[in-house]
């Protein structure tokens, strides 16, 4: 795992993949990225990417680190929407937001 083929051809190495993306073993072509919603929390593409929970918002692909540093600021963001897979959301002037998540 964290290794492919990427020219398909059985005669030349394999590659490893960069963090932020996963393969299993016997992997072959371009190292997928993470899914939306989820992060390479240990930058290691042997390992799955994980799902963070409602509360942050990891706004791309490719996302390497902790859930924790996509969390929401409560006061100041909200994960509105409550999916992972989308940006927090800043509050607007006048709200706060005493959780970080929820409309």
């Amino acid at each position: 795992a964290g290794w492919t083929d990427l020219d398909r051809n059985t005669s030349t190495p394999c590659i490893q993949c960069s963090a932020g993306t996963y393969t299993v073993p016997g992997s072959a072509g371009v190292c997928p990225a993470c899914p939306s919603g989820t992060t390479d929390d240990d930058s290691n593409p042997a390992t799955p990417c994980i799902a963070c929970s409602v509360g942050t918002g990891i706004p791309n692909d490719s996302t390497t680190g902790p859930c924790g540093q996509y969390a929401c600021v409560a006061g100041v963001s909200t994960d509105a929407d409550l999916n992972s897979a989308t940006a927090c959301v800043t509050c607007g002037p006048g709200y706060h937001m005493t959780q970080p998540f929820g409309p």
